[in-house]
């Protein structure tokens, strides 16, 4: 099994971590540090129950479900934290064979609050670029498509971006691509050019 400690190593500790790609990618400006995210776990969560049933089929309802059990797990364990002071929401899942993602984002954080979720194999791995890109949507980012024609695209194709593929399946995560990196507020362009119209 995962453990807490193995979390907070892949995302705080370790060289290569979440909190390391974020300093460096967001060139300081976007930091994930261990004092402001917490990590829980394991906790042991059903299959199915009230309103939610994985054995069956695999929405968002049935994701939001998934993020209430934790929650009451979180309350009932550790009385002392206030979960909804927390912004961001992060779920790393076993199993899940209905569920036909890797990750799953919500795209900004719509009333106040971010939700991903994030799926573990059997090798019991933190999915460093997973994260990334889920994270990426939570920011308020979209894919990045690489276009072949003006009618032809290819979802997650930008192989220079983790909104794309830059990174999938090699262990290595790549910053986002200036475009991406503009939109977050990581950078600026160095001069604007309009042609004359």
């Amino acid at each position: 099994r995962l453990t807490a400690a193995d979390v907070t190593n892949a995302w705080f500790t370790m060289p290569g971590s979440l909190s390391q790609w974020y300093n460096t990618c967001s060139y300081n400006k976007l930091n994930f540090y261990n004092d402001k995210n917490l990590v829980f776990g394991p906790i042991d969560i059903p299959c199915s129950g009230v309103g939610f049933d994985f054995e069956q089929r695999c929405d968002n309802n049935d994701m939001y479900k998934l993020w209430n059990q934790a929650e009451a797990w979180i309350n009932q364990n550790q009385p002392r934290v206030n979960v909804g002071s927390y912004k961001r929401r992060i779920m790393l899942v076993y199993g899940l064979p209905l569920c036909p993602w890797a990750g799953l984002g919500s795209v900004g954080c719509a009333w106040g609050t971010c939700f991903s979720w994030m799926k573990i194999g059997a090798e019991r791995v933190v999915p460093l670029y997973t994260t990334v890109h889920e994270l990426g949507h939570n920011i308020g980012l979209q894919h990045s498509t690489r276009m072949y024609s003006d009618s032809v695209q290819g979802e997650y194709e930008d192989n220079t971006c983790p909104m794309g593929s830059g990174g999938a399946g090699t262990g290595l995560v790549t910053c986002f691509n200036a475009v991406q990196s503009y939109k977050a507020g990581w950078m600026q362009p160095l001069e604007f050019r309009f042609p004359d119209m």
